[in-house]
């Protein structure tokens, strides 16, 4: 099996984190690297309409304590990027993105969305560029999901979200899409620094727009080397060539207004027939 011994062990003696692989659509692979510290998950065939994957057990206080918390690194974003990272209820149908069903959360990389139990997306970021290290996490005492890019907190964490029985859930789409998983640390977001509080929110215009995330910095390379990425990876910035929407994102800055309405067209649903 694919489930790693190795992988997010927790404090407390509670089983440690890996990949079920019973939860594993068909059109996904999942192998280990780097003696089980990593776990990557490759789409093969593209989904129907969608193929994900989910953690081994839930998370919980008891076993991770007042945060759980883990982070992929966006190797290869395939012909879309339409890759997800969330939590959701065990049993999660594994032909569905994570976010389009109840119970779940999740961000998606192609349109830089988040979404909660529903298909209808709240765009928050520019699309995910290859080398983006994507977090995500449940902070217990405020009962909130959260998510970082680059070890940087985003705008607008789900708060009052019911956060009892969700596990972590990937989703992938198009052939091609590849993530390395972690979790354990080391990590790019500092969880010892870890805040919700709105002045620690890294987003730097509202979440209707976009939020764009802040380059790496140097002291995070290494646990960013840890992580396996490569170095070209590694230079990899949201906005240069392949990078995946910086300059959709700059317009949109220029034009608020403007790219509100684009969105709100982009997913206003069919006329009925």
């Amino acid at each position: 099996g694919l489930v790693s011994g190795a992988m997010g062990t927790p404090a407390g003696g509670a089983p440690p984190l890996g990949l079920d692989p019973a939860s594993r659509a068909a059109c996904l692979t999942v192998a280990e690297e780097q003696g089980g510290e990593e776990m990557v998950v490759t789409c093969a065939a593209r989904g129907s309409p969608a193929g994900t994957v989910q953690a081994t057990r839930d998370f919980s206080p008891a076993a991770d304590g007042a945060l759980a918390y883990f982070e992929v690194l966006v190797r290869k974003r395939g012909p879309s990027g339409a890759i997800g990272v969330g939590v959701a209820r065990a049993g999660y149908p594994n032909n569905k993105m994570p976010g389009w069903e109840p119970v779940s959360h999740a961000w998606h990389g192609d349109d830089g969305c988040t979404f909660h139990s529903c298909g209808n997306g709240s765009p928050l970021s520019a699309p995910w560029a290859e080398g983006d290290v994507i977090g995500c996490g449940v902070d217990f005492r405020a009962r909130a999901v959260f998510f970082t890019r680059n070890g940087n907190l985003q705008g607008c964490p789900i708060r009052g979200a019911d956060v009892a029985g969700l596990r972590a859930t990937l989703g992938f789409q198009t052939k091609g899409e590849c993530v390395s998983l972690r979790f354990r640390p080391p990590f790019l977001y500092d969880l010892a620094a870890h805040s919700l509080a709105t002045r620690q929110v890294r987003s730097t215009v509202p979440c209707a727009v976009g939020a764009t995330p802040r380059p790496v910095p140097a002291r995070l390379s290494a646990r960013r080397a840890a992580f396996g990425a490569d170095s070209r990876a590694s230079a990899a910035v949201p906005g240069q060539r392949g990078g995946g929407g910086g300059g959709a994102l700059r317009a949109a800055l220029r034009h608020p207004r403007r790219a509100r309405l684009r969105t709100r067209a982009r997913r206003a649903p069919p006329p009925a027939m």
